[in-house]
């Protein structure tokens, strides 16, 4: 018994110890391609208007340029590790929106496989397969593990932390 706690113990802190690199790995990764798909639309936000008209989303100018200007600029926050918890809101809410706008056939496809399910797994599965392909819920699980998570140790937000929390 003593041998199980030993290894638990071990493996424990090896997890706990390499939590804050692959937080860290996770920002870079995800920041970067937040950054990048909000680049992506603001560079050419002929084409993000034009596909938010077509799907009916009002106010198409504003919302492509918020929307390019939330993962860009939450992207960036999430590279640097400052102010996560904060900017992973309005990223995952933009996720959400995206995935119940321009992602609706696959969401609706799980939902309707959800409520249907009635045995029939494997139905479910391949719906459920269609919907975690789709890139916005890519991106909504990377903003909910900063969120739940937060940045990590290796962020501005944990050294700004520790600065204000020195001064109390």
């Amino acid at each position: 018994m003593n041998f199980i706690r030993n290894l638990n113990a071990k493996i424990t802190g090896a997890g706990s110890f390499l939590q804050h690199f692959l937080l860290l790995f996770f920002r870079l990764y995800w920041g970067f391609s937040f950054f990048q798909a909000g680049f992506g639309k603001l560079s050419n936000i002929e084409n993000p208007i034009a596909f938010f008209t077509k799907l009916g989303i009002p106010f198409p100018t504003f919302n492509a340029y918020f929307v390019g200007g939330v993962e860009m600029i939450g992207g960036l926050l999430l590279l640097f590790g400052l102010a996560s918890r904060i900017a992973a809101v309005p990223l995952a809410i933009t996720m959400i929106v995206a995935l119940l706008t321009a992602h609706m056939s696959a969401t609706s496809e799980m939902f309707a496989a959800l409520v249907n399910i009635h045995g029939n797994i494997d139905a479910f599965m391949a719906k459920m397969g269609k919907f975690t392909d789709e890139a916005p819920f890519n991106f909504l699980m990377a903003s909910l593990v900063v969120l739940c998570f937060g940045p990590g140790k290796i962020s501005i937000d944990f050294l700004l932390e520790k600065i204000f929390s020195r001064k109390k």
